[in-house]
This record gives C-alpha cells, sequence and structure tokens, in this order.
C-alpha cells in the first residue's frame, strides 16, 4: 500500500506545472478578486472580480502589455507598474482604471 502511495504522489508532484513568479497583485473583494500574476516566461493570469483569464505579455518600461488567449470584453490591454500598484489602462477612457495593490 505505501509504495502505490508513493508512486501516486511521484506521479502527482511531477506532473505539476511550476512556473515562477516575476510579479504579482491582489485585491480582495467582498466578492471575488482581483489579482494580476506576471510569471518569468512570459505568460499571465489576470482576475477581474469573478472570472479570469491568461495569455502572454511583454513589458516596456513600466507598462505590460496584454495578449490575451481569450480576451473578455472591455478587459485592458495594458498595465502600469507603479512601486505600489498595477493600474489597468484602457482603450476605452470611459471605464474607470482599477488599481491591484502589489
Amino acid at each position: 500500500m505505501k509504495s502505490v502511495v508513493l508512486i501516486v504522489s511521484i506521479f502527482i508532484f511531477s506532473s505539476c506545472e511550476y512556473r515562477e513568479v516575476k510579479y504579482s497583485g491582489l485585491n480582495d473583494l467582498v466578492a471575488g478578486v482581483q489579482q494580476v500574476v506576471l510569471y518569468d516566461n512570459g505568460e499571465f493570469y489576470l482576475v477581474l472580480s469573478l472570472g479570469g483569464t491568461e495569455g502572454t505579455y511583454e513589458i516596456k518600461n513600466d507598462t505590460v502589455h496584454l495578449v490575451y488567449t481569450d480576451k473578455p470584453e472591455n478587459w485592458p490591454d495594458k498595465l502600469l507598474i507603479t512601486d505600489n500598484y498595477f493600474i489597468t489602462i484602457n482603450s476605452n477612457s470611459s471605464i474607470k482604471p482599477i488599481r491591484i495593490r502589489r
């Protein structure tokens, strides 16, 4: 029995994907979260309230340019990085920027 548990544990741990985090931020809300995770391999994960998505990114100066795998409507194409926040930059100026604490 111990050998079966050991084999299953090795399989589970070896199949887990490990990505090192380069930058991250989180706002804990009453219902859901706002979260951004930028991985070292150029991938990102972004959650705004109740939904999340992922894709790839490129950092130019203090701006993160996002390319989504499947972009939700009205989500930002860019994030501004400051010392304390990630701030969403939307092409539609009527959408209020979101500040996610780093």
